[in-house]
């Protein structure tokens, strides 16, 4: 979770509503490993209530695989998918905060760089 003095703190962000993993491969609701993974690789999601406004806080988490090209090119792809799921179903412009942690990659690599 990150820590922004000027919006949340940690201790008013911290009631958990929704928590869940999904795993990026093909089968993201069950554990498994697929394209050019070189390990199995997992989105972490946490919904969070800020507990003075009520206002919906999601922090994603993951570390994307560090050999495979078309693994996080398809990782991605998943982790857009569940951004949207938040994003649409709030009317236009009043999605709640995402944060997404990644760490390893560069992400302004092009997916066929190594």
């Amino acid at each position: 979770m990150m820590y922004n003095p000027f919006t949340f703190t940690i201790i008013e962000c911290r009631e958990l509503k929704a928590q869940r993993t999904k795993w990026l491969s093909r089968t993201p609701d069950r554990p498994s490993k697929r394209w050019d993974a070189a390990s199995t690789r997992i989105l972490t999601i946490a919904v969070f209530q800020h507990r003075s406004t009520s206002k919906t806080v999601v922090a994603m988490n993951t570390h994307l695989d560090d050999q495979g090209s078309k693994s996080r090119l398809e990782a991605a792809k998943i982790i857009l998918e569940q951004i949207r799921l938040f994003t649409d179903q709030v009317p236009h412009g009043q999605s709640p905060p995402i944060f997404l942690a990644t760490s390893t990659v560069n992400l302004n690599k092009k997916p066929t760089m190594r």
